[in-house]
């Protein structure tokens, strides 16, 4: 029998469009950022894939009541993932996962989402297929070896929430309660790349320097996007090694709230930001230089 632990008030899955103002599952959502619409093939390997769409799963039976981390003083030892309802939420998606939950019993959330990842990849793309979304499209590489896409065939609601998301991380819009859970996803993929990196010079044990010349590193063997760094220096003299280490730009200490954003917002207009620079230094076209 599934184990639960009783609270007042079961929620219906359109509580999910008073959270979210969408009734689409958020596994949903995450299937079609990371599918490209043209191949039709998945943008991340198929183990981060499907640890992303359980944990959507997670979430949205979270948000709508059905399950919970449990806290001190419960019956339950604190930190395990627990049905609070197992009532029906009218999805058949989110109606299994919860199942699974209740007949596991309390488990470490972290434990339970490769089991609610199991089919769920497959049962998802048939949704979307059958609603005119994607369509399947099956081949075979060097005539031998079969190979299964998904290409998009209405990409309306995916550039919505693209475009949503685009005004949240490069727009600087505060996010809705959807976007804010579909980041923490891509988040946890690796699928949302920082815009900007900032490094005090004295971080952790290697240094801002060091950290700023790996970041290079792995931007020149392909690993990482190119990202723009912003080093916070001690000193003037300091500005010898920002440069060798190749960073975009440096605010020198002591600094300010309007040095700080002005540098940031430099650089991620896509120009450089440099100070105690001689504004005839080769370092001065292109670039904003302050005393």
């Amino acid at each position: 029998m599934p184990q639960t632990v009783d609270l007042p008030a079961a929620v219906s899955r359109c509580s999910l469009a008073k959270a979210y103002g969408d009734c689409v599952i958020l596994s949903e959502d995450v299937l079609l950022l990371l599918i490209d619409d043209a191949s039709g093939k998945f943008v991340v390997d198929k183990t981060r894939l499907d640890l992303a769409l359980a944990g959507g799963v997670l979430l949205d039976l979270a948000t709508l009541g059905r399950v919970d981390v449990t806290g001190p003083g419960e019956p339950v030892k604190a930190g395990r993932l627990v049905v609070r309802d197992a009532g029906p939420t009218d999805d058949s998606v989110l109606d299994e996962a919860l199942r699974r939950i209740g007949e596991m019993g309390p488990k470490k959330p972290e434990s339970v989402v490769p089991k609610l990842a199991k089919g769920l990849r497959q049962d998802l793309l048939g949704r979307l297929i059958s609603r005119g979304i994607l369509r399947a499209q099956e081949g075979r590489v060097l005539g031998i070896f079969p190979s299964h896409s998904w290409p998009a065939l209405d990409s309306g609601h995916e550039r919505q929430v693209r475009s949503g998301l685009h005004d949240v991380l490069v727009a600087g819009r505060s996010p809705a309660p959807r976007e804010a859970a579909l980041v923490s996803l891509l988040q946890a993929i690796d699928q949302v790349a920082p815009d900007l990196v900032m490094l005090d010079q004295q971080i952790g044990n290697m240094g801002g320097m060091a950290t700023c010349m790996a970041i290079r590193n792995e931007e020149g063997m392909g690993r990482i996007p190119i990202t723009a760094v912003l080093m916070l220096l001690d000193r003037p003299a300091d500005t010898f090694l920002a440069r060798r280490a190749d960073a975009d730009g440096w605010v020198i200490k002591p600094m300010d709230s309007f040095r700080l954003r002005k540098a940031a917002t430099t650089l991620l207009d896509g120009a450089s930001y440099f100070e105690g620079v001689d504004p005839d230094s080769d370092l001065a076209e292109g670039a904003v230089i302050e005393a």
